[in-house]
């Protein structure tokens, strides 16, 4: 397991796609985009690539400001790729030390991925919306976007930059708002392939042909040859979308490793051993915020009867996971490490797969877990009541005991003898006993109760109002249903009170 220490912020950078560029003294100066579209109010070169000189050392480094603008083609790099929606950039560093860099180019977006060529707005359209955008067979009627990767040739140095016209290597069609490319020698045999990241999680090889010979490490001319084969390694399991990918050798045995981030928030590598790349679990870094992958959903619960609340935390990739508190002082929190909880021996992991997000397949590695912890069976132990990426609510029965937790397999809720659906990633909030207070289907407020002595059967209830007798919304049409936790609740002893804490209700709106 490769350990680090926290990062330190460099000072007076901005921009996106940060890349080192090593001069031939061991310098280390910082090459950035700024993304036109992306803090516009900050960003002072919009569209620009941005050098930033090291006034300190490579340990110890001083960026200078202002950042130098660095053309592509005598142009911004938003000038040069206008007809695009979206760019991707890494590095590639060749043979003499010279840094190239290879952009992923999405276009017609909206006109593609979208049914109906709208979408982007979350909101409701003929084949948009809540429970629509997919035919009968369960296909998204949008279609695959076009994306093009180009290379962008340094024909200046590291120290004095220049980019010249942009050079395509390759062109492909990817459920993606953002795919990724990188040149790496993936079979090892001396030649430079083209890795791709598309289809959300799934890492593809390009071949590629070098038309002329060039000097010695110098990058030739590259052109794809159309022959493409999947990684054994693929589909990713930690990373997905808008990744970044960069090729270093991390573990110091003099070849290369790939590093790859993307939407869960962690750093995983691939390390290749026996003529195949294997994913290597994510990179750990010494102490830090208690952090999960991306939208955390918390909430507090003693769920081992420390007398200290734990932290339970849903994310946007599906999981579970417990934060145990190891504080000794009443009201204090030190957070041991996050764990995934498991249930009937499995991991718990939500996603939406290929047809379960109302935004289409490109959320296939979704989840949007949304847990409430909660004595719902009144018997003294916490159990876990979830909303996802579906609108579902499952119940997660403890079947351990106060000081150790153990949970079954889910069952869904019911009403009227259906599975219980309401509002996407959206938390409930236990209302007394027997009681959920969460956002229902159309996004209204509405309370359902426990009927009989079976845990699941629920009946709905009245919808809330305001005093003025309207109702309670907390959402918008389409993809803005949902979207944020109604209540949040710090329990006490199972079965005790309960204090609320804080009640959304959505934008501009006060009971």
């Amino acid at each position: 397991m490769r350990v680090y220490e926290p990062p330190e912020p460099v000072a007076g950078v901005t921009g996106y796609h940060a890349m080192p560029l090593v001069t031939p003294e061991g310098g280390l100066n910082l090459l950035t985009f700024g993304n036109p579209t992306r803090d516009p109010a900050r960003e002072t070169d919009p569209g620009w690539l941005k050098l930033y000189r090291n006034r300190g050392t490579r340990s110890s480094p001083r960026f200078a400001a202002p950042a130098e603008r660095i053309p592509v083609d005598g142009r911004s790099l938003a000038e040069v790729f206008a007809a695009a929606d979206l760019w991707n950039l890494n590095p590639y560093r060749d043979g003499r030390g010279v840094t190239h860099i290879v952009i992923s180019c999405l276009y017609q977006y909206v006109l593609e991925y979208w049914p109906d060529a709208r979408g982007t707005d979350l909101r409701d359209y003929p084949n948009m919306g809540s429970g629509r955008g997919y035919r009968a067979d369960g296909t998204w009627m949008g279609r695959r976007p076009t994306t093009r990767v180009f290379l962008l040739r340094n024909i200046g140095s590291n120290e004095q930059p220049v980019f010249g016209p942009p050079e395509q290597l390759a062109e492909y069609r990817s459920w993606d708002g953002r795919t990724d490319a990188a040149l790496v020698d993936v079979d090892c045999d001396g030649a430079l392939e083209l890795l791709v990241r598309r289809d959300v999680d799934r890492l593809w090889a390009m071949r590629l042909v070098a038309p002329e010979t060039t000097a010695a490490g110098e990058l030739p001319r590259l052109k794809a040859t159309g022959e493409e084969w999947e990684l054994p390694c693929s589909p990713l399991r930690r990373g997905y979308f808008e990744t970044s990918l960069c090729c270093c050798d991390l573990d110091g045995d003099g070849k290369q490793e790939i590093l790859i981030t993307g939407n869960p928030g962690v750093v995983i590598w691939l390390d290749y051993a026996d003529g195949e790349w294997r994913e290597q679990p994510p990179l750990q870094r010494v102490g830090g915020a208690a952090r999960v992958e991306t939208l955390a959903v918390p909430c507090l619960a003693d769920l081992d009867g420390s007398g200290a609340p734990d932290l339970v935390v849903g994310d946007s990739s599906g999981y579970l996971w417990r934060f145990a508190n190891r504080a000794a002082a009443p009201g204090a929190f030190d957070f041991a490490a996050g764990v995934r909880l498991h249930a009937d021996g499995s991991e718990i992991h939500h996603l939406a797969g290929p047809t379960g997000s109302i935004q289409g397949p490109n959320e296939a590695r979704w989840g949007y877990l949304n847990p409430l912890v909660t004595d719902w069976t009144g018997g003294g132990l916490f159990d876990v009541i979830t909303n996802d990426i579906y609108g579902r609510y499952l119940w997660y029965r403890n079947t351990g005991s106060r000081q150790e937790p153990r949970y079954a397999a889910a069952e869904p809720l019911l009403c009227a003898g259906e599975p219980l659906t309401g509002a996407w990633r959206s938390r409930p909030a236990a209302w007394g006993d027997g009681c959920l207070l969460l956002l229902n289907y159309d996004g209204f407020l509405q309370l359902y109760r426990r009927t009989g002595t079976a845990p699941t059967h629920l009946e709905a209830g009245p919808l809330v109002r305001y005093r003025d007798g309207n109702l309670m919304r907390g959402c918008g049409p389409g993809g803005l249903r949902g979207r944020h936790p109604k209540a949040r609740r710090r329990p006490g002893r199972p079965g005790g009170p309960q204090r609320v804490l804080r009640l959304r209700l959505g934008p501009g709106r006060r009971p």
